[in-house]
């Protein structure tokens, strides 16, 4: 069965493939021309060198360390391997750092590299990278370290992450993590609620805000509220709505890895499989298509419809075209535009 910390990883990058995240493009220009009862539309767009840039992702992991999370731990220390394999296959840079909930007291027992109030925990790296030899070195001995039950009774997720990428620690303790420009995923592992001062509101807030990171998201693996359909204890801790709350706010809800669940880790790897690229760039339409008659240059090429890679693929629910990442973005010169065309219905 896929472990949790393979899914979830799976789970984040299919999140970003999915239309809230794909990268919008701006058009430079749009056409129309009524010919008969047909409405013919051209629409140009200037390709900036951007979209020829890797896919950046930088993944925050949020750990539980309190007195009751033992088993839950265990389950996402599982398969490191398969979550190595996943990350370099995706072809996105990676960069993933671990902290705890633990915010208002040091660990009952000190170990060398955990810490608490946010700091990235870790002896030597404390950021593993996928650029690097040695990620799943790095990621599987931070993880193991958070992996105890030292931490505080009283677990703050949401005030753990805000002190992490904020100063003094972003630019400190937690430097060379959030990158201009990337996009940041916060996956919290914990079996209570969270019980920060913050609202649900004011996190979501704050992850949108951050000046680094231009499209943020948040999953979590945790036991559910009743009414969501929780089938197992939550050890006496209070309803976890305030997690639900943002996950509602960021459309992931439906995608959380419910603990009470035995194979939960498999629900998240099927959602992960359909995972097609990140780096997917969109261009939102006015008009609906006639599909058969749209046609997508770049140049000299003809770019394939059905195709998320090198070509696109059209989403009418949310009347968005999306390029593929395999786009040879850099085969043209300088100011070439990317050139859309079809017959409105």
């Amino acid at each position: 069965m896929k472990t949790i910390l393979v899914a979830a990883l799976a789970m984040v990058l299919g999140t970003f493939a999915s239309n809230t995240y794909a990268s919008p493009l701006e058009v430079s220009s749009e056409t129309t021309v009524v010919r008969g009862a047909r409405t013919q539309v051209k629409m140009e767009i200037d390709v900036q060198r951007a979209t020829t840039a890797p896919g950046e992702l930088d993944i925050l992991f949020v750990i539980d360390d309190s007195g009751s999370m033992t088993s839950h731990q265990a389950k996402l220390l599982s398969n490191i391997g398969e979550l190595v394999r996943a990350a370099q296959a995706s072809g996105v840079d990676i960069r993933a750092a671990v902290i705890n909930t633990n915010v208002d007291s040091p660990p009952w027992t000190p170990v060398p590299g955990v810490t608490f109030k946010g700091e990235f925990i870790g002896i030597g790296k404390k950021v593993a990278s996928t650029v690097d030899g040695d990620f799943e070195a790095v990621l599987t001995e931070n993880l193991k370290l958070a992996m105890n039950t030292n931490g505080s009774g009283q677990e703050e997720p949401f005030e753990a992450v805000r002190l992490a990428l904020t100063e003094p620690l972003l630019s400190g303790a937690n430097k060379d993590f959030l990158r201009q420009g990337s996009a940041l995923a916060v996956f919290v592992l914990t079996d209570g609620t969270d019980e920060s001062p913050m609202t649900s509101a004011e996190f979501v807030t704050f992850l949108r805000g951050l000046p680094t990171s231009n499209m943020p998201t948040f999953h979590a693996a945790y036991i559910p509220t009743a009414s969501i359909g929780a089938t197992c204890s939550a050890s006496g801790q209070g309803a976890p709505t305030k997690l639900e709350e943002v996950m509602k706010e960021f459309g992931t809800l439906q995608e959380a890895a419910d603990l009470c669940d035995a194979d939960f880790g498999t629900k998240l790897a099927t959602i992960g499989s359909k995972y097609e690229g990140f780096g997917v760039h969109s261009v939102e339409f006015q008009l609906e298509p006639v599909l058969s008659t749209l046609k997508v240059t770049y140049g000299a090429t003809s770019l394939m419809g059905g195709n998320l890679h090198g070509g696109w693929i059209y989403d009418s629910r949310e009347m968005l075209l999306k390029l593929g990442r395999g786009i040879k973005w850099m085969s043209e010169p300088a100011g070439t535009k990317l050139m859309i065309e079809y017959t409105a219905k």
